[in-house]
């Protein structure tokens, strides 16, 4: 199976570890030093990274090219495919709704999709916003995502095959994490708006925060310019790839976007929504994405004087 090289890193260190520090130095000096070698230890072409401390950027850059054999050098501009970091904005986009009164993440899906079926019959009627969404529907990590990946498939085809599915775990005892239900999400969103969740997205999270370079679908990256292209690693040998298009995947995975706008999404996060002196996002918006759902596991690799004994999964 290929493997697609989309990369935007964004590097977080403790407050006590940076306050230890002179944060220029480290950064000159430690940093760009680490993730060149990383680089090259991976064989990534081109990456950006962005730092945000206190409420502001303390560094953004990018490092190599957008294209291997290229010239064209990767800046903090440069979109890359964010992946499933694209949950969090679909999560945030119902948690937005929640907050106008316009749903509770507590109501049934059958409420938006009348059509929407579990396999297990007994189950249907039970699914509430947030088991799509803390992936607890009882399926296997990926179970049948990858049949979607770059299918004709429409977003509704995607939806009822998930139904005729067999869940391995019993009902919200288990983690197994699911595209398809955070397309189902997304398209909740476009039933209570009426109007496709990309557009809903754009409007109510991206033009807010400033993500002006952000965009929603992969169909749009062919007409933005200063775009990062996927590789992949063929009989030992890095290649480019064409860009695939996963839009009938989008709440789940197909938002693309760059290191400085994506340092606006990371301010608005650690300020509960508040950039500067602006608040953008509802600070309730963003808590309620942070609410533990489901427990993955126990954290054993931690020191135990940390007392970090779980893994917990939210929204």
């Amino acid at each position: 199976m290929k493997k697609g090289i989309f990369l935007v890193v964004f590097a977080f260190w403790s407050a006590q570890y940076l306050v230890a520090q002179n944060v220029p130095v480290f950064i000159s000096d430690s940093l760009e030093t680490y993730i060149n070698n990383a680089m090259r230890t991976w064989q990534i072409p081109g990456m950006s990274v962005g730092i945000v401390k206190d409420g502001k950027v303390v560094y953004v850059k990018g490092f190599g090219v957008k294209k291997l054999n290229a010239p064209e050098k990767v800046d903090a501009e440069t979109l890359f495919m964010i992946g499933s970091n694209t949950k969090a904005f679909t999560a945030t986009c119902l948690s937005l709704l929640a907050n106008q009164g316009k749903l509770s993440l507590d109501d049934k899906v059958t409420k938006y999709f009348m059509s929407f079926k579990m396999k297990d019959s007994s189950l249907t009627d039970k699914v509430i916003l947030r088991d799509l969404m803390s992936h607890r529907l009882g399926f296997e990590t990926f179970q049948g995502d990858f049949v979607h990946w770059k299918s004709n498939l429409t977003r509704r085809d995607v939806i009822s095959q998930m139904g005729k599915m067999e869940t391995p775990y019993p009902f919200r005892t288990k983690w197994g994490y699911c595209n398809a239900g955070f397309l189902t999400a997304g398209e909740i969103v476009s039933k209570v708006v009426f109007q496709p969740w990309e557009r809903f997205v754009r409007e109510q999270i991206f033009n807010p925060l400033g993500m002006n370079r952000t965009v929603a679908l992969s169909v749009e990256l062919p007409v933005m310019d200063n775009i990062a292209a996927p590789h992949t690693i063929y009989k030992d040998k890095l290649i480019t790839i064409p860009y695939p298009n996963i839009d009938n995947l989008a709440p789940a995975g197909s938002i693309s976007s760059s290191a400085s706008d994506m340092n606006r999404w990371l301010l608005a996060q650690l300020g509960n929504g508040i950039i500067g002196n602006d608040t953008l996002l509802p600070a309730s918006v963003i808590r309620s994405l942070r609410v533990p759902h489901t427990i993955l596991g126990n954290n054993s690799q931690q020191p135990r004087e940390r007392h970090a004994n779980f893994i917990l999964y939210g929204l």
